[in-house]
C-alpha cells in the first residue's frame, strides 16, 4: 500500500498514463500481491548462470541461429525473449526463461483480437513446458492478449513492472529510481525495457543479439509526402514485404513525419547512452554481440570467433 500512497502524491493531474497505472494498482493491491523485478532477482539470486542473452527481433538474428558456435553460446545463457519469438519453432528450442511485452498492441483489445499473430502466440506459450516470467507494464493488468494463457499454463507467469518516466534532473537520484522501480528508462522500444529488466535482476553480463535498427534503410516517401516502412524481422520474408505508411498507433491513421521519425530515433539513441551508464552505476556489463547493428552505445563482440 506504500507504494500505492507514493504514486498517489507523484501523479499529475492530466497524466492519464498514470492515472491509469494508479487504478490498476488500487484493484490489485486488494486482490493479491504482485511480483515486482526485486522479488524475481531475489528468486535467482543464488543461480549459477550470471549471463543473459537478449534476443531482439532485428533480422541479423536469423544469421545468428544459422551459426552453431554462437547458438551454442546463446543456448548456455538465460535468456530474454520479445514480443511474436513464441511463434517460431526456435523458441521451442532455445526454451527462453524470460519474455518481455511492452508495445501497447499486447494490451489493446482493438489490435490483439483481429490479428492472427496473436492467436499463434497464444497456442505457441500455451505449449510451453518450462517456467516463463514474462515482463508487461503495471497499466497491461487487467486487459492482454496472454492474460488467459498464462492462467492455463501453470508454467507462465506474469511480472508487472513500472513504466514511469522520471522527471529527476540529477541522474544518481534517477537510477536510485530506477533501482527501485519507481521509474525506468522510456520504454521507447522492447530493447530498452529489456535491458532495463536485465540490469535491475543483477545480471552481471548482458548479450544482445538481432538489435539491427537498421529502420532507416526501410522507409521511403511518397509522391504525396506520405512516410512508409518496412518493417523487417528476422522470421519475416522481406521479398514478401511491402512499404505501408509509418503508422504511430496501427489502429489509428496518424503517421509519422521524417522529422518525427528521426527524433524517435535520436531519443532511441539517448537512452541507451544513459542504459550504459545505468549498467556501469548497477555493475553490469552490456555487450552488443549483434551480427549486425547501429548501436554505439555498448561494446560490440563478436561470440562466434
Amino acid at each position: 500500500m506504500k507504494k500505492i500512497m507514493d504514486l498517489i502524491f507523484r501523479f499529475e493531474k492530466e497524466d492519464f498514463y498514470n492515472k491509469l497505472v494508479f487504478l490498476n494498482l488500487i484493484k490489485i493491491s486488494y486482490k493479491h500481491k504482485i511480483k515486482e523485478l526485486s522479488d524475481i532477482k531475489e528468486e535467482i539470486k543464488n543461480d549459477t548462470l550470471k549471463d543473459c542473452v537478449i534476443l531482439a527481433n532485428g533480422p541479423s538474428l536469423k544469421k545468428t541461429f544459422e551459426d552453431e558456435k554462437t547458438l551454442n553460446f546463446i543456448k548456455s545463457k538465460r535468456k530474454i525473449c520479445v514480443n511474436f519469438a513464441p511463434n517460431q519453432e526456435i523458441f521451442f528450442e532455445l526454451k527462453p526463461e524470460f519474455m518481455v511485452l511492452m508495445d501497447p498492441m499486447f494490451f489493446t483489445k482493438e489490435i490483439y483480437l483481429n490479428d492472427e499473430k496473436f492467436s499463434k502466440m497464444q497456442e505457441g506459450l500455451k505449449k510451453a513446458t518450462w517456467p516463463i516470467k514474462i515482463f508487461m507494464p503495471y497499466v497491461a493488468k487487467y486487459e492482454n492478449c496472454i492474460k488467459n494463457t498464462v492462467e492455463e499454463n501453470k508454467n507462465l507467469e506474469l511480472i508487472y513492472i513500472e513504466t514511469k518516466v522520471s522527471k529527476q534532473k540529477n541522474i544518481i537520484k534517477r537510477f536510485k529510481e530506477y533501482e527501485k522501480n519507481i521509474t525506468m528508462p522510456k520504454p521507447q522500444n522492447v530493447l530498452i525495457a529489456c535491458l532495463y529488466v536485465a540490469i535491475n535482476l543483477s545480471i552481471k553480463n548482458i548479450y544482445i543479439f538481432g538489435a539491427d535498427h537498421s529502420w532507416h534503410n526501410d522507409i521511403a516517401v511518397r509522391e504525396d509526402n506520405v512516410l512508409c516502412f518496412k518493417n523487417v524481422h528476422y522470421y519475416d520474408n522481406e521479398a514478401k514485404m511491402e512499404l505501408k505508411p509509418f503508422k504511430k498507433i496501427e489502429i489509428k491513421d496518424d503517421i509519422y513525419t521524417m522529422s518525427e521519425f528521426f527524433s524517435t530515433l535520436s531519443l532511441i539513441y539517448s537512452i541507451y547512452e544513459e542504459i550504459e551508464k545505468y549498467s556501469k552505476y548497477m555493475n553490469v556489463k552490456i555487450y552488443n554481440a549483434s551480427n549486425f547493428s547501429f548501436i554505439d552505445a555498448f561494446e560490440r563482440v563478436d561470440v562466434g570467433r
